[in-house]
């Protein structure tokens, strides 16, 4: 199966035979997850980071009333972890969406990465600024949108994620998430989320069959919640040659 990291960094840096090898030594484990089954939970230690070969997964934190929110979703070709990769133990719960395989890599073998390969650690930096930012645009969207612009965003910003790595299909993207989940993450109830996904439907701004969504106005969809495409494009100039 062709490395869908790989496929992810390639879109922002052409990749030497070196830096070729050197993620292929982080993607040499797998690693088989059932639908909805956790992969690790808060406070227990942290000594593994995961690259996403395929599936769809989320981290998550435990609210009062036995509610969550999900904090991010991880789609092939994504790092889980770095951003906790300070501490020595997770501050989040991890958990599948659907059938998963992940690549798990002891974190210390990212220090290969920063001595032998300094623009790809480079360029995994400038991917987790680009992350921290898209993780602000999501507050701004959920602290000030009305639930149909929270949705909008939410499908809008999964769509140019996929773009990054591969075409959408003719029927629209397949979004394995349930609609628990998405209203999790945007912090809306399963019934809002079913509502305005209908809602949205009616107006021909999109087209729904079971798990796949196809945008029909991608434009009216952008303007109704301002939607910025952060996946696109990062600025690489002042990476190490």
């Amino acid at each position: 199966m062709k490395s869908c990291l790989v496929s992810q960094l390639s879109h922002y840096l052409t990749l030497d035979r070196t830096s070729l090898e050197g993620l292929a030594k982080l993607e040499r484990d797998e690693r088989s997850y059932k639908k909805r089954e956790r992969v690790f939970s808060i406070g227990e230690e942290n000594r593994f980071l995961y690259i996403v070969k395929s599936g769809w997964l989320y981290s998550y934190i435990d609210l009062a009333d036995n509610r969550r929110s999900i904090v991010s979703v991880f789609q092939p070709g994504d790092l889980i972890g770095y951003s906790e990769v300070a501490f020595e133990r997770y501050a989040t719960n991890l958990s599948t969406s659907e059938q998963s395989v992940l690549c798990p890599f002891p974190k210390h073998e990212l220090s290969d990465i920063f001595e032998q390969h300094p623009a790809l650690a480079a360029l995994f930096f400038a991917i987790a600024s680009r992350d921290q930012i898209i993780m602000i645009d999501r507050m701004r969207a959920i602290s000030s949108m009305s639930s149909r612009e929270k949705l909008v965003y939410f499908l809008l910003d999964m769509s140019a994620r996929m773009l990054m790595t591969h075409s959408i299909p003719e029927k629209g993207m397949m979004i394995p998430m349930s609609q628990q989940e998405i209203g999790d993450m945007l912090g809306l109830t399963n019934v809002t989320v079913s509502r305005e996904l209908t809602a949205l439907q009616v107006d021909g701004l999109i087209e729904k069959e079971g798990a796949h969504i196809r945008l029909m106005d991608i434009s009216a969809l952008i303007r109704m919640c301002e939607f910025k495409d952060r996946y696109n494009k990062i600025d690489t100039t002042w990476l190490p040659k």
